[in-house]
C-alpha cells in the first residue's frame, strides 16, 4: 500500500493511499475546529456548524446533497470530536470525481438559512442534553 502526502499553498495536506481491490472510494475532509476550541458560551459550536453544512450550499438546495451522493451509489456522513470535525463521502471508484466535486461543494459554499438554523439549533441542543445525561 502506497501513501502519498502533500501540502496545497493554503496549508492543507492531502493524503491519498490506494488499496487495490476496494470497492468505495472514501474522501474525508479534517478540519481542526472540534469542542476544545470552543469558549464556555460557544459549546456545542463546532458540532451545531457540522450539522449545517448538510442543509444545502450556493448551488444545492437542503436534501440535494445526499441525493446526489446516494444516486452515484455512495453515502456521507460527519463527525465532531474533541480537536477536529470531519466530513466524508464514499463512493465507488468510478464515481470520485464526482463525489468530491459535491462534497466541496457543500463545505466550500454552505448556505445557511434561518429556517434551517432554528430548527437545527434545537435538534443540537437536544443532543447535547442527551449526552448529559449519558455520562459514559
Amino acid at each position: 500500500m502506497e501513501v502519498k502526502h502533500w501540502s496545497l499553498p493554503n496549508g492543507a495536506t492531502c493524503i491519498v493511499v490506494e488499496m487495490k481491490g476496494t470497492t468505495l472510494t472514501c474522501i474525508d475532509f479534517w478540519c481542526k475546529g472540534g469542542s476544545i476550541y470552543e469558549l464556555k458560551e460557544e459549546e456545542g459550536m463546532a458540532h451545531f456548524l457540522e450539522h449545517m453544512i448538510f442543509k444545502g450550499s450556493k448551488n444545492l438546495k437542503e436534501g440535494e446533497f445526499d441525493l446526489k451522493i446516494e444516486s452515484l451509489g455512495g453515502s456521507s456522513n460527519a463527525a465532531t470530536g474533541l480537536d477536529d470535525v470531519h466530513y466524508h463521502v464514499l463512493v465507488p471508484p468510478e464515481k470520485t470525481e464526482e463525489g468530491l466535486k459535491l462534497i466541496l461543494e457543500l463545505l466550500l459554499f454552505p448556505k445557511i438559512e434561518q429556517d434551517a438554523f432554528d430548527m437545527e439549533k434545537e435538534v443540537v441542543l437536544e443532543e447535547i442534553a442527551q449526552n448529559i445525561d449519558q455520562t459514559d
